[in-house]
């Protein structure tokens, strides 16, 4: 989870973090992006979810995603994004990953103009499994 301001690039993919080896694709890797719509998206082979919220340049977003019980959620500034992704994979960890801000897989493509902040991973617990109210303080100055 982690808060996204994109100062530029509306129309086009930016990726906010991949966790892809160079030339793979496979479910066993993900990736969080924008996607062309300008809407937001988690990638695994393919977009298994894309939101229904389309989000603009020079704003802050509150984004996260959570695995729980093998369904994936995907949080737009606290509501669920898409639907839930059934998803049992074992997410895999390569060196030098995650990327952050450009494609694992094509480093410097698709890269993200912008600002993040407060980006967060917890492991082993689902912080969010229903729509929730984003901490507001980090908003503070922003």
């Amino acid at each position: 989870e982690g808060w996204l301001y994109m100062t530029a690039g509306a129309g086009v993919e930016r990726t906010i973090i991949d966790s892809r080896p160079a030339s793979t694709d496979t479910t066993s890797y993900y990736a969080i992006a924008v996607t062309a719509a300008n809407v937001i998206g988690l990638y695994a082979a393919a977009y298994r979810i894309t939101g229904n919220t389309s989000m603009l340049n020079n704003t802050w977003y509150h984004v996260a995603v959570s695995r729980y019980s093998g369904s994936t959620k995907l949080f737009l500034d606290g509501t669920q994004q898409g639907n839930t992704y059934v998803d049992t994979n074992n997410y895999l960890s390569s060196a030098q990953r995650p990327v952050i801000g450009s494609r694992g897989n094509t480093i410097g493509t698709f890269s993200l103009t912008g600002y993040m902040d407060d980006i967060r991973f917890t492991k082993g617990y689902a912080r969010y499994t229903a729509n929730f109210t984003p901490p507001l303080e980090k908003l503070a100055g922003k």
